[in-house]
């Protein structure tokens, strides 16, 4: 299980789940996708995933799986970190939130201004998504 890490008070990152390098070294986004995220990011920061486990086959988290960090989890860190804003990177975080449903597209969620429980929340690609595909990570609040 791999806990969230960084600053409080500021922006709170959301991921999907730890990849390989993140379990080996028992850090979030601390592997390709990580560095290329942490290296665009300016202030105060805190990073976290959905999900704390890496799934089977580092295939998508399941709803079930999601809900069970949540639950145990994610809403307690979100109190206890404060952040002044939040970034979804990819589609999971920001189903983990309740701001988007599963069978929605991202992009469509890309410019909008969302709010979970007062906090500022915006929408982005998962930085390993983007560096496969050539997308940019749009951080506006950060």
């Amino acid at each position: 299980m791999i806990q969230g890490e960084g600053e409080t008070n500021g922006t709170m990152f959301i991921g999907e789940a730890p990849g390989s390098t993140e379990i080996m070294l028992s850090r979030t986004f601390v592997g390709k996708a990580g560095q290329y995220l942490r290296e665009k990011v300016k202030g105060a920061a805190y990073f976290t995933n959905s999900v704390k486990c890496r799934p089977p086959n580092n295939r998508r988290p399941k709803k079930k799986e999601i809900n069970y960090c949540w639950e145990r989890w994610l809403d307690s860190e979100i109190s206890q970190v404060k952040p002044t804003q939040i970034v979804c990177l990819g589609k999971t975080a920001a189903v983990s939130l309740g701001i988007m449903n599963p069978n929605e597209n991202l992009k469509d969620y890309l410019e909008k201004d969302l709010e979970y429980q007062g906090i500022p929340v915006k929408v982005t690609y998962h930085p390993a998504y983007a560096k496969r595909f050539g997308k940019s990570i749009d951080l506006p609040m950060v």
